[in-house]
């Protein structure tokens, strides 16, 4: 084995480490490295659809689709006041409107 070849097997080893040094700071953290959607649960009802999940903030969110006049509402739950509050509304047909 040359100089050459033990630079390289180093320089791998090096990286090795390194990625499970990342990995173990992303965990420690409880961070993910795919953003993959997880619906915490979803009901359907007639022309309603219901989503809950988490937001970025650490909030329970609850999500209507009124498949009927393709609208949107987007609420945020306070569950230890027992409230939840209209946070967004938007039309689903302008929103994906082509120019």
């Amino acid at each position: 084995m040359n100089s050459i070849q033990t630079t390289c097997y180093a320089l791998f080893a090096s990286a090795c480490v390194l990625t499970a040094a990342l990995f173990m700071t992303l965990s420690q953290k409880n961070q993910t490295l795919d953003a993959a959607a997880e619906a915490e649960m979803v009901l359907t009802a007639n022309t309603l659809s219901f989503l809950t999940t988490r937001t970025n903030a650490g909030e329970e969110a609850l999500f209507v689709l009124d498949n009927t006049s393709a609208r949107l509402l987007i609420y945020k739950t306070d569950l230890a006041k027992k409230r939840i509050e209209l946070v967004a509304s938007e039309d689903l047909k302008k929103l994906f409107e082509m120019n």
